[in-house]
Formats: C-alpha cells, structure tokens, sequence
C-alpha cells in the first residue's frame, strides 16, 4: 500500500486504513507497527488507530509460539501505554487454560470476512473463547453493530436477553453457525470509553475538578467515530454534566450503575464481574453496564470463582486462597456491591482501595496479598480526594467492609442514599457559585472605594464596557460561570441594567444555576412596563428544568412541587406567546408543560401550532406523533401517519421505531388489504421488530391479528435472545432552550427607570 499524503485524515479513515492493511496481511505473517506507523505517520494521532495495530501485533506473536513480556512490549508504546497495556492483561486473562479446553485450534472469522450476514470491519479485542469485531449488518440499512464472536454465545445472550435497562447495554440478536459451532451475539457500537479510561486519565496532572475532564477523555477515546449509535438520549445533559462538578458527574455515574445492578438482582443474577472496565461511557455521559459472560445466578453455588481479583469480596478470595477449606457459599449480590464499591472508589481517586496490583504473582498468592490489604482497610476517601465530602466517602466504605452483612443489603438501598447524595451535592453546588458570586460583585465594590476608579478614569475602556465585553466573549465560549462573574463586576458599575442582568441570567441558566437565573430574568422584567417574551420565556424555561431535577429528589412525595413548577412554567410560556414571541419552541415548551401537567388534548393543540412554522425541533415531531397515536387509540381513530414520517426523517433511535411500529400497526387496524400503502407498511412495521423485544412484537399481534399468520412475524415472537425493551417515552419528553445557541448578543430596549 502507498504512503498517505499530507492531507487531513479522520478518525474513521486511519480505523479503516488499519483494518484494511490487517486485512491485507497473510494471518500467519507478523506486523510490525512502528514500521507501519513509519509508513503512514498521519496514524500516530490516533489512539485507537495504533492500538489496533499493537494488539494485532502482539495477537500474532503470541498466536506463533513467542513468549512476550506485556509490560515491556506496552512500553514500547508510551503514548498508549496504558490503554494497550490494559488490553493485554484481558487478552492474558481470557487465554488461562486455553488448552484445557481444546485439543484443536479454533478457526475464527477475521476482519473484511462476511460471517451470519455480518460484515466483519475491525477488531476490537480477542480471548481464548471470543472474538470481538465491529461490524455491519447490510440486510439492516449497513447498520453498525458490536459482534461478539464466540464458542458459546447462547449463555451471555440469554443472560443479557432477560435485562431490559436504560443503563445495561442489551443484545439485538444472537446466531449460530452450525458448521464452525460457532455463534455471534450482536450489540449496538456506543463507543470504546469506559470507566476505566476516566479512571486512568482523569488524575494523571492534577486533581480534576469539572465534569468536562470526562468528556474530554469519552471523546478522545472514540476519536469522534461517527459510527457510534444514538440512544436518544438529551443532548442537554451533556452540557449540563459538563458543567458541574467532577463528583457530581461521578455520583450521576455511580447512580446509574447502581440502578443497573438493582434491576439485575431483582431479576435474580449477581453480574460477578463488576469493574470499571466492564462499565461503557456513551457520549453524553451515561453509564452502561457490559459482559455478562460471568453472570450467575443467585442460588449457585461459588464453587467456580467468578470475577477479577482487585476487585473481588473477601469472600472470593478466601476461596482462591483456600479452595480445599472454604465452606461453599452462594452467589450474592454483596460481591457486586463491593466491587462496586471498589470501582467508584478508583474513579474518585484514580486508585484502587487497596494500592496496586502486585506483579509476578500466581492468583493464590495475589489473592492472599490482597486480603491482607483488605483486612487494613482502604483510606477514608475524603482523605485521599479531598473534594469527596464525609457521607459520600461513609456510604463508599461501607460498600468496601470486610463483613458482607455490613454492606448495603440491596444495590436499592444504594440508588437511594446516592439520590439523596446527588441532591444535595447539587445544592451545595449551587449555593457555592452564588456566594462566589456575591462575593465577587463585593469585592469589585469595595475596590471601585478604594481608588481604582482613577485608574479606570485614566484607561480608554470604561470598567463596565470592558467587563460587558468579556462577559460576551466568556459566554460565547461557553465558560458561563466566567460570564456571569464579568457581567456581575459590570453590574457594579451600573446597577439594575436591564441587559445586564439579562446576560447574567443566561449565564446562570446555562450553568445550571436556575433558581439565580430566574432572579435575574424577573428583576431585568419588572423594570419594563410591559415586561419582555424572552425574558418570560427564559424564566419558563428555568422553571421546566427545576421540575425535572426533581425526578432525582425523594422528598418530592406524590411529584407535588414538580407539578407547581410546571403549572407555572405552562403559565409563563402562555404568557411569552402573548407578548409575541410566537416560536416554535415556545409552542413545543408549552406543550411538554401542559403534558407534565395532566393535559395531553391542549399540548397536542400547542404542538400542531409548533409545527406550522419554518423550523422545528425533531422532538416536536416525535412528541406530535406519540401523543397523536394515544390519544387516536383512546378516540378509536386512525392516527395521522404525517407526524410520524416526519420524526423518521432524522436518525432514528429504538424509542423511534416503537412508535412508528406503534402508529403503523393503529393504521393498519382501520386499512383494508386493498389499499395501496397496505402492504409497505407491514413491511416497515416488520424491519422494525427486529430491534423490539419479544413481548412489544407480541403485543402487534394482538393488537393486529393479521400479523400472526406471517412466518416472519412468528420467528420474531419466539426469538431465544431479544432485544431490551423500548424505555419509556417520557424520557425524551423535554423542554427546549428558547433562544437556542445565541452566538451573537441580543439586547432588550433599555427603560430608564424613575
């Protein structure tokens, strides 16, 4: 192959120019990756790009009988170390016992091979019992898909197949060759961050102090791969995570796994392998629990160890240790809560609770090294990071005791202590910017007394043009609590300005800072006679957003506060329209109110309304159609099939094509075959039951009886492995910012106030 030219190569041509020279390259014939590398130097910026490279290096050393030092071969890549070295030690863990388990060498599919209707692209990573590709699947619209190739697939999938969570990453489909015995089980691509990489990345300089040094890690490990499905999830939430702080982000993080572990026990299974990374990072930040490989049930007997040492229970260990002595125990969910405990406590502190893994040591010893450490016990997390607070470090350590009944008896108890934590974290958060702020605007105050007006008097930049101006500049860059500080030292320099406190209260907004922001949007609105949309608008849109946040409070018994924030939010969008601002996001946020609110009928009016303009949100489409199909089944009438084939004009997510396979299915109770879109539209509703689970497919039928008599449809319903159920809609029920992006400043009419 030719060099590459000077020109700019993406992250997806360098994963593609690797796959295609492994591709290339005999099976038996050894790379060399610094030569590669040499050969096209563009491929350096990729992390991902020499990792593939590395690995299918040492993959085939290995695979031709040479002994190779992982530590030593990792070091020779300095700037992946880490992560080539960690992929190591999971090939070296997979590969134990290889021998035990055939006589013959296994023949495995390799990259560019098209294996059960897949495309084969690229290796993501090997063991002795799988391999592990991304892939496509052409008969699917070139759908891009995790597939995990393996000698016995059925287990994982079956296991995967009973968990339907939002924060668990399901399995789509699961086939089986006959002739190889081999089977693949197909997942969705989210990406390659995981826990671990935030773990080792995040305190590699200092102490991180922002949510945004997450993200910074997410979107380096994925290179900006643009094959990385959507979940549908809320863009805002990203923008939000980034703004608050590191341990907010990672109690958010810590929630959302401990919701996943709650949802397995009660189904009873204990995952048995718990560790950062096990736990995928999507690209807005949430936690997705993966590989199930060693998944248990409850009631089986611990026997066969399960897990991976450093972050293993006493329990587990002592029966390394003492295989011959230890009293069979059964599998528990405590082991999951300390291994939680174990993962959470590394991500606060870039450390395991019980130092470093030692090296050079068989799994007998490393075991007794390792309950020796334990029996000291780990430093209190405050002590090591200090910006953990007391409770947050108790609840940690108590997950980390020696004695299981000490432990937090149900992952439930966990979701709940770790709402109440983020609750209040939040709330320190908050209260914290605001002194800061306060103090800020003091401090700009007290220096204006103490002579710093001459030296403003003597620069060519008034002070509150000069801080108007950066203010501006910060906001614009997105740095909003900057912002609000420069627009707070202006407003020292001339008090109650109507712009002023308007740009601070956007900045306030944007950090999340609502209850501040609605202060200053209403003080801006009570200086004009007949107040201003936007600033209502905002105020409405502050309003929403606090209403949401209580999802995650539990003293909101009944929802009663978030229904009084809505209500209000619903009155304050009403009263934006009246003054005029008649946007399409006005319509939609006052729909999404009302719907909060118990009103479906008048937020289906105020969504008609949205989208008769010129541009509309994609989430107004696709809460028009969800809406219009409920309340058509209730009226006993067709639903509007317009709304939905507009929300399919943007990518589609799963939540998506339930709905559209919802909507299809209600039209075709009142069609007769002899109509002309009959037929394509039993074809759609098919292609997208293949993602749907088992029972939603069922549920088709009887709402559809005529589906039951197509073969297809048939093998859809008695599927072994299905795909996770379709979560709930209102997840993607949200308000949007009325006045979007807003690169370049607006400005309200000043009123001179008597």
């Amino acid at each position: 192959m030719g060099k590459l030219d000077n020109s700019i190569l993406s992250a997806d041509a360098a994963n593609e120019l690797v796959s295609e020279i492994i591709r290339h390259l005999p099976s038996a014939q050894p790379i060399d990756t610094k030569q590669v590398l040499a050969e096209h130097p563009q491929l350096r910026e990729y992390d991902s790009a020499v990792l593939g490279l590395a690995y299918e290096q040492f993959c085939r050393q290995a695979e031709a009988g040479e002994q190779i030092d992982p530590d030593e071969f990792a070091a020779e890549f300095p700037s992946q170390q880490q992560s080539l070295l960690r992929m190591l030690q999971v090939h070296k863990q997979l590969n134990v016992d290889d021998a035990l388990l055939s006589t013959q060498p296994q023949k495995w599919p390799e990259a560019g091979e098209h294996f059960l209707g897949l495309d084969l692209i690229e290796p993501l990573g090997q063991g002795a019992f799988s391999r592990v590709f991304l892939a496509s699947e052409p008969n699917i619209g070139d759908r891009f898909v995790v597939a995990k190739i393996c000698t016995a697939g059925a287990s994982e999938a079956h296991t995967l197949g009973r968990l339907q969570h939002s924060n668990i990453v399901r399995v789509i489909n699961v086939r089986r060759d006959e002739l190889s015995g081999l089977s693949v089980v197909y997942m969705p691509y989210l990406g390659r961050a995981t826990l671990l990489d935030v773990a080792q990345q995040a305190f590699a300089k200092e102490r991180p102090k922002c949510g945004k040094r997450i993200f910074e890690i997410i979107d380096k490990r994925n290179c900006m791969d643009a094959r990385i499905e959507s979940i549908g999830e809320d863009p805002s939430s990203r923008r939000r995570m980034e703004r608050a702080s590191f341990i907010n982000v990672v109690i958010e993080i810590a929630l959302q796994l401990a919701e996943a572990l709650e949802y397995t026990h009660r189904r009873g299974l204990c995952h048995c392998d718990v560790k950062p990374s096990n736990v995928l990072l999507t690209a807005s930040g949430r936690a997705m629990l993966f590989d199930f490989n060693l998944a248990a049930e409850k009631q089986i007997l611990a026997d066969d160890i399960r897990g991976t040492i450093p972050y293993m229970a006493p329990e587990q260990l002592e029966c390394i240790v003492n295989p011959a002595n230890s009293i069979a125990r059964h599998v528990s969910s405590a082991g999951d809560i300390f291994a939680f405990g174990a993962t959470i406590y590394q991500l606060l502190t870039g450390n395991l609770p019980f130092g470093a893994v030692a090296k050079g040591m068989d799994n007998r010893e490393l075991a007794q090294s390792l309950l020796q450490k334990q029996e000291a016990g780990p430093l209190a997390l405050d002590k090591v990071n200090p910006d953990v607070n007391g409770s947050l470090s108790k609840l940690i350590l108590r997950c980390l005791t020696i004695d299981p009944s000490q432990r937090p008896t149900i992952a439930g108890e966990l979701v709940t202590d770790l709402r109440r934590e983020l609750v209040a974290q939040r709330k320190i958060e908050r209260w914290i910017n605001s002194r800061r702020r306060f103090v800020i605007g003091c401090a700009a105050a007290s220096t204006l007394a103490a002579g710093t007006a001459g030296a403003a008097w003597m620069s060519q930049e008034p002070i509150d043009e000069r801080e108007t101006r950066l203010g501006h500049v910060a906001y614009r860059a997105e740095r909003f609590d900057e912002a609000a500080d420069h627009f707070t030292r202006a407003l020292v320099q001339i008090p109650n300005d109507v712009n002023l406190l308007f740009w601070r209260g956007r900045a306030n907004l944007k950090s999340g800072e609502y209850q501040q922001a609605i202060a200053d949007l209403h003080c801006a609105n009570e200086q004009l006679p007949h107040g201003d949309c936007r600033l209502t608008a905002c105020m409405a849109y502050c309003l929403s957003q606090q209403a949401e946040e209580l999802k995650f409070d539990p003293n909101d018994g009944g929802g009663v506060a978030r229904y009084k924030l809505y209500r209000d939010a619903s009155a304050r969008n009403i009263l934006a329209l009246k003054q005029g601002f008649t946007d399409s996001v006005i319509y939609h946020n006052t729909a999404v109110c009302m719907y909060q609110c118990g009103f479906r009928r008048p937020a289906i009016s105020y969504l008609k309304q949205a989208i008769q303009h010129k541009e509309v949100a994609h989430a107004t489409y696709v809460l028009l159609a969800a809406l219009d199909r409920r309340e058509s089944k209730e009226r006993n009438v067709p639903p509007k099939l317009e709304y939905i084939e507009m929300a399919l004009r943007e990518p589609i997510d799963q939540r998506l094509k339930y709905e559209a396979a919802s909507t299809f299915v209600e039209t075709l109770r009142y069609q007769t075959k002899a109509e002309p879109n009959t037929e394509q539209l039993i074809e759609r509703t098919i292609a997208f039951c293949h993602e749907l689970s088992n029972s939603q497919v069922a549920e088709f039928g009887e709402r559809l009886p005529p589906l039951k008599s197509m073969p297809e449809y048939k093998a859809l319903v008695n599927r072994d492995h299905e795909p996770e159920s379709t979560p709930s809609t209102t997840d993607w029920i949200y308000v949007l910012d009325p006045l979007g992006g807003m690169d370049e400043p607006i400005y309200i009419e000043r009123v001179q106030v008597e």
